[in-house]
C-alpha cells in the first residue's frame, strides 16, 4: 500500500529537502525500514538500538499516536481507523449506519448497535464514498463528508443512498416478487423446489438487465433533481 510520509524540518536534511516521501510499506516497521533503505540515516534518528522508537519520536498514522495503537487497539478501535483511512474508495454493504455529522449525537442516529464504531462525516478521507447498504451515513453526515471531509478536508465524492443502493434494492425486489408469484404452485406441489431454483438461475440475466434499466433511469430522475435544489 502507498503510504505518504511527512517529514519534520529538522530530518529534511536526510530526504534531500524533500517535505513528504511515499513509498509502498504494509506496517509502521517496514515503513521505517523503507524510509532508511532510501534516505540513509533516518532510521537512527527515529529509533535506539532495539529498534524501537525513541522517546522524543512521535509518530502519527491517520492522526493517532501509533505508541497509543500498539497492543492496545480494540475492535473498535480498528473499525474506525479502516472507517478514517486515507483510501480512494470506502464502500459500505449490509446494514448499519457508521457515518454522523459531528453536529449530531449517537441519540440522533438511532442505530445504538454501532454507537462505539460511528464516525463524522468531516473525518472521513476516503476521495469517494460509496452505499451498497442501506443507511450507512446520515443524510448530515452525508453533508459534512461532502463539504468538509477526503483527503484534504476540502470534500469528498457521495451519492444519495438511493443512487448506491439503487442495484442492490431493485434486485432484491425483483427476486422476492418472484418467490412470491412462485410460492403457490409450490405449496401445491405444482412444481418442486429444485425446479423453482433453476427457474430463478435462468432468469438471472433478465433480472440484472431490468435492475440496470432501473438504476439508470433512477440516476436521470436524480440529477435533474439536483439541478433545480442547487439553482433554488
Amino acid at each position: 500500500m502507498a503510504v505518504k510520509v511527512q517529514i519534520p524540518a529538522p530530518l529534511r536534511s536526510l530526504t534531500g529537502g524533500q517535505a513528504e516521501v511515499e513509498l509502498d510499506a504494509a506496517d509502521v516497521g517496514g515503513l521505517i525500514e523503507g524510509l532508511d533503505r532510501r534516505h540513509r540515516g533516518l532510521k537512527e534518528r527515529l529509533c535506539d538500538a532495539d529498534g524501537n522508537l525513541r522517546s522524543y519520536v512521535r509518530l502519527f498514522v491517520n492522526d493517532e499516536d501509533v505508541r497509543f495503537l500498539k497492543d492496545k487497539a480494540t475492535p473498535q478501535e480498528v473499525i474506525r481507523a479502516l472507517l478514517t483511512a486515507h483510501v480512494d474508495l470506502l464502500l459500505f454493504g449490509g446494514i448499519g449506519t457508521f457515518i454522523k455529522a459531528s453536529t449530531q449525537a449517537n441519540v440522533d442516529v438511532g442505530d445504538r448497535t454501532n454507537d462505539a464504531l460511528r464516525v463524522n462525516g468531516r473525518d472521513i478521507r476516503a476521495s469517494v464514498v460509496g452505499e451498497g447498504a442501506n443507511l450507512g451515513v446520515t443524510q448530515l453526515g452525508r453533508i459534512e463528508y461532502a463539504r468538509a471531509g477526503g483527503p484534504e478536508r476540502k470534500g469528498g465524492r457521495i451519492n444519495t443512498d438511493a443512487i448506491d443502493n439503487s442495484a442492490g434494492v431493485d434486485t432484491s425486489d425483483h427476486e422476492v416478487n418472484i418467490k412470491i408469484l412462485m410460492s403457490g404452485p409450490l405449496r401445491r406441489g405444482q412444481i418442486k423446489m429444485a425446479e423453482r431454483d433453476s427457474m430463478l438461475e435462468f432468469m438471472t440475466e433478465d433480472v440484472a438487465a431490468l435492475e440496470r434499466a432501473a438504476s439508470i433511469l433512477e440516476s436521470m430522475l436524480e440529477e435533474p433533481r439536483t439541478q433545480r435544489e442547487r439553482q433554488a
